[in-house]
């Protein structure tokens, strides 16, 4: 189920290398060129992986035999929602990173350390939510096709211990 995912994110991540990498001259700009590209490179971000996650969205809900489609209002209301697991909305998320990001590189020395913390920040945001628009397109497959339970198979022996502890476990859509 996630391997799709699991591509897609490598892709993302080879992507955001290169957009980061853009800004490594930014600290001999004046504060308001820096705000104003970082704005524009988060808005680029964004952008690039709101795409990819309906292209992972639609993988995984056409791989659990959805008998519809998913479209990109979907996945906006999905990120548009509070996430228990991160404990953030996304789109908000995005525009904190961006405003703490700017900051960083007009207050520091080390203009190459923060556009390091700024991808790796960025890039384990983007993994939890692929993630979850993973998961979540899964669930309206099954709760779509009308599937109202579900019995857990872990297939490898390279599980870890929750996926392994689950296997034979009936589960809900909602669950």
């Amino acid at each position: 189920m996630y391997e799709y995912t699991d591509r897609a994110i490598k892709y993302l991540d080879r992507r955001y290398i290169r957009m980061f990498g853009q800004l490594g001259t930014l600290a001999s700009f004046d504060e308001l060129n820096v705000t104003a590209s970082v704005r524009s490179l988060y808005r680029e971000l964004e952008r690039l992986t709101r795409d990819i996650f309906l292209r992972i969205a639609r993988r995984a809900y056409e791989r659990a035999d959805g008998p519809g489609s998913l479209d990109a209002e979907w996945v906006d209301a999905l990120l548009a929602g509070y996430d228990p697991v991160t404990k953030y909305v996304f789109s908000h998320e995005v525009e904190r990173k961006a405003a703490r990001f700017a900051e960083a590189l007009i207050a520091s020395r080390q203009a190459p350390a923060e556009v390091k913390t700024a991808l790796r920040l960025w890039s384990r945001m983007a993994r939890e939510y692929a993630v979850r628009v993973t998961r979540e397109a899964t669930k309206k497959a099954l709760t779509d096709r009308g599937v109202q339970r579900w019995r857990w198979h872990t297939l490898d022996g390279g599980a870890c211990s929750i996926c392994a502890g689950r296997n034979g476990r009936v589960w809900r859509p909602e669950d």
